[in-house]
């Protein structure tokens, strides 16, 4: 039939009918719901009837009936199939009643991709109160119920006295549960089959793998008894759908082949195999669960794989070479990573990101050293073996430095206490005091003031205490003053404290008390270390020209001379040091109307007004005597003045002058002549005189005097 009922139907219009299906036999019909007989209606009854080689595509392979109340008797179904539900029978009502009919080889068919069917082998019953007694049920087959499926909304199904032999559900779940571990821990396996029956009964095969009730445990009672809830051992009957006894073949191999496992075992009442390993080696295994299709139970093959992760011990140690350094000290951390097993590590890493205050400058990793993220490449290590490797660093900071790393690998670590390793330093604090020294004139002359400037500063990286600064004047150099309270006498600045990035100056003001090169040390030091000794002190060097202090003295033998006199001037020259002088010139020229005549040295020579002195030692001293003609008259003041090569710092001395004063002076001339050198005897002469004044002053107050001789008479 295309629709209902290979055979009978009765259609879906009413349900008051009234139907008895008596002796009849129906084979081999088809339909899409009830194979042979689809009856809807108030009460239907089948008895002394055969069903055989029915099919359904849908529900009921021999039978389909809905109605209130349903009885089937003394009847044969064997071989029908159902393609979802009732491989035999399925019934809808109120209240069933199935005696004394057997029930062959009829199938309810699932389909695979489906969970909700194939349910009832035999029998699917939607019926508020079922009454099955005295029937035989064998080598039925279906998802679920492989006898019997007793729906969720039945309220009451009795059995009693019925035989249930190799009816075979499905195995519709067969979990594996296996855990990922670690080596030398212990593998615990299990297997649960779930099958297609859910009423069990430890001591009873055939009643354990029969029926599925979908139905609360009180809802259904067997040959008088309840099901319990959940599955026991103790002989009573329960309700649970893990299959009791059920062979399965368990297999655990190894990623590498080796078999660990391979054994057949029954399942207990709680439907489960346990199995425990021992032992395993690291890798992965592959574990499969196989129960070959029997009377009971269609075949199913689940695989998982559970992994044993290898174990190790990864200690990492760390040393340094000095725990109290200083500031910009070198510093080697050496860091120890061992595998104590008991398997090889791989991927092994070292995380050692360096604190502030300590800087890399090298390693010996070889490369394997990454000192921006601090991390080291070690790759593997075996069992005991160790892995060591220094890392250079300097110290760039102060105070308490902690550096700490850790050690992982791939590998579960069995003791992550001994992972982690740290090792603290203290650094005193440190202070780079610099000091620089420059002078005003680094070419001064002898006796010149200069002024030499000295500038601390501290580059850190702390305050720095108790600043001194020594700075001790040469014997070459006077103390004059200073801006500071410096004391001269020790060359001690007591400065104190100097914060991070200041500085200090100190002036100090000297006189040059020597020539040549002069060199002023200064130092300076506080009490943190000092981890830059280089600029600490510093030295500053003035060359001072030689230098002489020459001196003239000039006297003069008279200071009141007359015309045409002759002068001696003397010159004394003396070399005050502290450098003999070279090249000394001595000038004297000469007033107008003073003409040299000649000189005398006790050294040098004269030539074109100047005296020349090749060397004057310090102390020496050289006397010029100049005899000069007096031609002229007045006051007159005679200069002279020394010089030399090398710089004089007393000028004053120099230069000397004497005065002089000439009388003033006439030069008187009187000649006389006569009108008549040869006359007679009472003439008259003439007598003239004449006087003329050569010079260089006017004469006054000039007197002639001329007497005549008694021979001669006055007339005019």
């Amino acid at each position: 039939a295309s629709n209902y009922g290979g055979a009978l139907s009765t259609g879906l219009l009413y349900d008051y009918m009234e139907l008895s299906v008596v002796n009849c036999n129906f084979y081999g019909n088809t339909a899409p719901m009830g194979g042979a007989i689809q009856a809807n209606g108030l009460n239907v009854a089948i008895e002394d009837s055969n069903f055989k080689d029915n099919l359904v595509t849908k529900y009921g392979g021999a039978v389909y009936v809905r109605a209130e109340d349903v009885t089937i008797k003394n009847s044969a179904f064997n071989s029908n199939k159902a393609n979802i539900d009732g491989g035999a029978v399925y019934i809808e009502g109120k209240n069933t009643h199935i005696e004394k009919s057997s029930f062959v080889s009829n199938e309810a068919i699932p389909d695979a991709s489906k969970l909700d069917d194939g349910l009832g082998g035999a029998i699917y019953i939607d019926s508020s109160q079922a009454l099955i007694t005295d029937n035989s049920f064998r080598y039925n087959t279906a998802r679920n119920g492989s006898a019997i499926y007793y729906d969720k909304s039945g309220e009451k199904l009795t059995l009693q006295n019925n035989e249930l032999y190799q009816n075979q559900a499905w195995v519709y779940a067969l979990p594996i549960s296996a855990k990922d571990i670690y080596f030398g821990d212990s593998e615990e396996i299990s297997v649960i089959l779930y099958g297609g029956n859910n009423i069990g009964d430890f001591d009873n095969l055939a009643v354990s793998n029969a029926i599925y009730n979908d139905a609360e445990n009180v809802n259904i009672m067997i040959d008088n008894h309840y099901p319990l809830y959940g599955a026991t051992d103790t002989g009573d009957l329960y309700q649970d759908d893990r299959e009791y006894d059920i062979n399965v073949l368990l297999t655990v191999e190894h990623e590498d082949g080796t078999l660990v496992y391979n054994e057949v075992g029954f399942t207990s009442y709680l439907g489960e195999i346990k199995t425990t390993l021992n032992n395993l080696k690291p890798g992965t295994y592959y574990v499969t669960a196989k129960h070959y299709e029997d009377n009971y139970y269609k075949g199913i093959t689940n695989v998982t794989t559970f992994i044993v992760h290898p174990k190790v011990d990864n200690e990492i140690t760390k040393s340094v070479s000095n725990d109290n350094p200083n500031f910009q000290d070198v510093v080697v951390w050496t860091i120890s990573v061992k595998n104590n097993g008991p398997n090889d590590s791989t991927d092994v890493k070292v995380f050692d990101v360096l604190p502030k205050g300590l800087t890399w400058i090298n390693d010996t990793a070889g490369g394997r050293y990454n000192h921006d993220d601090g991390i080291l490449d070690i790759g593997d290590l075996k069992v005991n073996e160790t892995f060591t490797f220094n890392i250079i660093t300097i110290i760039d900071a102060t105070g308490n430095i902690v550096n700490g790393a850790k050690v992982n690998s791939s590998q579960f670590d069995i003791d992550l206490t001994n992972n982690y390793a740290e090792k603290g330093i203290h650094v005193n604090p440190a202070s780079d005091l610099a000091v620089i020294k420059s002078v005003s004139n680094t070419e001064p002359n002898y006796n010149d003031r200069i002024v030499w400037t000295v500038k601390i500063t501290n580059n850190g990286p702390d305050i720095a205490h108790n600043v001194v600064m020594s700075d001790l004047l040469s014997k070459s150099l006077i103390f004059v003053g200073c801006d500071w309270d410096y004391d001269e006498t020790t060359g001690i600045w007591n400065v104190g404290t100097l914060d991070v990035g200041k500085s200090v100056t100190l002036n100090i003001e000297s006189i040059v008390n020597a020539t040549g090169l002069i060199e002023n040390f200064v130092k300076v030091n506080g009490s943190e270390f000092d981890y830059d000794l280089t600029n600490n002190n510093d030295t500053e060097r003035i060359f001072v020209n030689p230098a002489s202090d020459l001196a003239i003295d000039k006297e003069v033998d008279a200071n009141s001379v007359n015309f045409n006199d002759v002068v001696k001037w003397a010159l004394t020259i003396v070399n005050n040091g502290p450098d003999s002088a070279t090249n000394v010139k001595v000038i004297d020229i000469l007033p107008d109307g003073f003409t040299y005549l000649n000189s005398t040295l006790t050294k040098g020579n004269y030539t074109d007004d100047i005296f020349s002195i090749e060397h004057l030692a310090v102390g020496e001293k050289v006397i010029i005597e100049i005899f000069t003609l007096v031609e002229t008259t007045g006051d007159f003041i005679n200069y002279a003045n020394v010089s030399s090569d090398e710089h004089d710092y007393n000028l004053t001395n120099n230069e000397d002058e004497e005065k002089i004063h000439v009388n003033p002076a006439a030069d008187l001339a009187v000649t006389k002549s006569v009108s008549d050198s040869n006359p007679q005897y009472k003439d008259i002469i003439t007598w003239t005189i004449e006087v003329i004044n050569n010079g260089p002053d006017i004469a006054h107050n000039v007197t002639l005097m001329d007497l005549l001789p008694d021979c001669l008479l006055w007339m005019d």
